[in-house]
Order: structure tokens, then C-alpha cells, then sequence
């Protein structure tokens, strides 16, 4: 059987320095603090820089030329253009999953990505398919008009019950995040950025720290990026190469991260960073589809439309279109929606999975795991 990695989430040196690998090939890596071991550890500290900048912790390369070791994605299609509308995918990709014949469960957070695919769901199924929503209050506070049509069919559960492990190790049912949608849209990073976004991607060489990483406070990373300061822009363009179509503004460059680098951390981390569950056959990302892909490149021009009210707006054309709600349609903005209806962060502990391998085998973040199987799974110098 091929050896493939599904998920390693720590490999401890003694250096502490913390890998964390996903479904398939590799998945989540996270690093420790002395940031020297980068050199030591991981020659691709330029992938590293790329992903914070759409707060990623685990980059994975889905153009295939800066991983080091066999991570299982969703290839990018190399057939890329398409004429489906955003509402044709949606539909397609609930069609697909009712084809599984197995009852559904939708994780729906209030967000417009669950809320779409609920959308999807509900319009797609027959008399005879199950669908069911799990949601917490938060869920409620963020679309209460649409918890009221769907409340019978709701599984409310308390913010911490939210991604019980129970749930995914049930594969009679089919459980459906709203997943991967904002990486077909754009970037959440940007939203304390909308007066940069159509800046040329260039002008970012002249953003101090600060600007490129709101979020991490001067330390001794930032005197390390600023040392490499030159490879991480040297990576940016060598990575902008790789987009089938010219980028050429900060909004371009911040959607090709997330589309290229966070997708399969954002595809993964509901069972494997937030909860210590091996079983992950049975979970779909709504989004993760290669139309979806499709629909993003080619309608790149219509994401978002020249406000943060806007980001997002085809999606929220399509709710309205089945649900019409014009204060959700104009105002609703882009939320932390995963964050607030779990309300915690992921912990690394000694049960967290370290190692999840394709063929069934895993490892407990306390367990060792033989080298010889971990060098097993890097790939060449070239990627191959």
C-alpha cells in the first residue's frame, strides 16, 4: 500500500520543533519559538512567511514546487476555466454529496459559507434524504431569520459539543463543513486592509512589519524576517508564477495565498487540529470541489466589489435568491464563524494525533514514531 501521510501534528527534536502533517501526504506544521531552527529543520522558511500573511499555520503548496514532504491536497485543475455560475456549483456540489446516499450533517456556523450550503442542501435533496443542521447560539445570533426556518431540523448544541469526536467517528453520516469557501473568494487577512487592496502586489516590499503582520508583536522573528526579508519577496514572485492569470494587486496576491497555501489547512482543521480524532473519511468541505476551483479563477473579477460589505457578494446573491434577506445580503461581512462556535482554541497535548498515515496507522502526539517512516515520506530536491 502507497505510504502517504494523513496528519502529523508533532515531531519532537531537542529543539521542541513541532511539525504538524495532514490527511494524506503532510498537513499542519507549527513552529517553535527560536526560530534559528527554521535553518536546521525546514529549508522552506519562505513558504512559512507567504502563509501568515493569510494566517495560516500549516502551508501546504498546492502548485506542488515548495513541499518537502508527501502531503495529500486537492490539485489545482489544470483545465481552469468554466462557464458555471457560482449557484451551479453550489448546487452541483450538493447534488454530489446526496449521491453518497447517507444522511447529512451540516456543521452551520450563521456564516455565509455553512449558510450557502445549507441553501444547496436544502434545494438539492429528495423527500428521502436526511439533512440536519448542528449549530451552537452563535450560530443563531449570526443568522437568526434562517435558524427560524430550519430550528426543527437543528441539533443545538453547546459551544464546546460543537465538534464532539463522536460525531466524525460516525460514518454512517455524512458530515459537510462550509469549509475552503473563503479561500475561493479571497482572504479574511485583508479586512483591516481594504484602503490597500488595490495597491499593485509590488508595494508591499515597502510595508514594514507591522503591516505585513498585524498580529505578531516585535520579537525576535521579526529581526529574523527582516534577515530574509529578500527570499520571502524572491518566493512571492517565483510563487505569482504559478497563477494562471497576471497578479497584479495586494488583493490578487492575498486570494492566490489562501487559494494556493491555506487550503488544505482550512480543508483539515475541523477534525485534526480542533478535536484528537483520527476519523476523517466521512467529512466533506462544501467548497472543496474542483468547479469551485474553476469558478475562482475564472471570476476572479467579481469577489468582492470595492467594500468589505462586498466580499463575498456572489454568495450572498445566491442566499438571497432562496432566502431573501436584504440586510443579509448587503450588510452581512465575513466572521471568525468557526472560532466563535467552538469558542476555544486548539491545544496541542500528548493525545493530539501526530501521525495519521493513508493505510489506517496512527500515532499519539506521545508516541515515537520511526524515522525510517518519516523519511520515507519526503520527497526529492525537486519536489517529485
Amino acid at each position: 500500500m502507497e505510504l502517504r501521510l494523513l496528519i502529523l501534528v508533532s515531531l519532537k527534536s531537542p529543539l521542541e520543533f513541532i511539525f504538524f502533517i495532514l490527511t494524506g501526504k503532510i498537513m499542519k506544521i507549527k513552529f517553535c519559538k527560536d526560530y534559528d531552527t527554521y535553518d536546521i529543520f525546514w529549508n522552506k522558511l519562505e513558504l512559512k512567511y507567504a502563509s501568515m500573511l493569510v494566517h495560516s499555520d500549516f502551508p501546504v503548496d498546492r502548485t506542488g514546487i515548495s513541499n518537502i514532504y508527501d502531503i495529500n491536497y486537492s490539485k489545482i485543475p489544470e483545465d481552469y476555466s468554466t462557464k458555471l455560475s457560482f449557484e451551479e456549483c453550489c448546487m452541483e456540489a450538493a447534488s454530489n454529496i446526496w449521491l453518497l446516499k447517507r444522511p447529512v450533517c451540516l456543521f452551520w456556523s450563521g456564516g455565509i459559507d455553512s449558510t450557502a450550503a445549507a441553501i444547496a442542501l436544502l434545494e438539492t435533496k429528495s423527500k428521502d434524504d436526511v439533512l440536519y443542521f448542528r449549530c451552537t447560539s452563535s450560530s443563531i445570533n449570526e443568522f437568526p431569520e434562517f435558524f427560524e426556518t430550519i430550528m426543527d431540523s437543528c441539533d443545538l448544541v453547546k459551544h464546546k459539543s460543537f465538534l464532539d469526536e463522536s460525531v466524525f467517528s460516525d460514518h454512517n453520516i455524512i458530515k459537510v463543513t462550509g469549509e475552503c469557501g473563503d479561500q475561493v473568494f479571497g482572504s479574511d487577512a485583508l479586512s483591516e486592509k481594504q484602503n490597500l487592496i488595490r495597491d499593485e502586489w509590488h508595494s508591499m516590499y515597502k510595508w514594514n512589519f507591522s503591516l505585513i503582520y498585524p498580529d505578531h508583536e516585535p520579537s525576535i522573528f521579526e529581526e529574523y524576517f527582516e534577515s530574509n526579508r529578500n527570499k520571502f519577496f524572491e518566493f512571492l514572485l517565483l510563487h505569482v508564477d504559478q497563477c494562471p492569470f497576471k497578479i497584479k494587486t495586494v488583493f490578487d496576491l492575498y486570494w492566490w495565498m489562501n487559494f494556493t497555501i491555506k487550503w488544505t489547512d482550512v480543508d483539515t482543521r475541523m477534525i485534526f487540529i480542533f478535536t484528537k480524532t483520527d476519523q476523517w473519511t466521512s467529512t466533506l468541505s462544501f467548497f472543496n470541489t474542483d468547479n469551485f476551483q474553476r469558478w475562482s479563477i475564472t471570476n476572479h473579477d467579481i469577489k468582492q466589489q470595492g467594500s468589505w460589505e462586498t466580499y463575498k457578494q456572489p454568495a450572498k446573491d445566491f442566499i438571497h435568491k432562496y432566502f431573501p434577506n436584504e440586510n443579509y445580503r448587503k450588510n452581512k461581512v465575513k466572521m471568525p464563524s468557526l472560532q466563535n462556535v467552538t469558542d476555544f482554541t486548539p491545544k496541542i497535548t500528548d493525545q493530539s494525533i501526530k501521525l495519521c498515515l493513508l493505510d489506517g496507522r496512527t500515532w499519539r502526539n506521545n508516541e515515537e514514531i520511526d524515522s525510517s517512516i518519516i523519511n520515507s515520506l519526503k520527497l526529492n530536491e525537486e519536489g517529485l
